[in-house]
């Protein structure tokens, strides 16, 4: 299994949240979002 932290390590951010998001790779986490419409479960 992938170890989505160190994936996650210097990546760009993808959620761009005005006011959070500072642009900086370092920074980046690992996060998710739930979206309407855009969740659901894995089979």
């Amino acid at each position: 299994m992938a170890d989505l932290r160190k994936a996650a390590r210097g990546r760009e951010c993808q959620v761009r949240i005005p006011g959070i998001c500072n642009g900086n790779p370092e920074t980046s986490v690992l996060a998710h979002i739930r979206l309407a419409g855009l969740c659901g479960t894995g089979t």
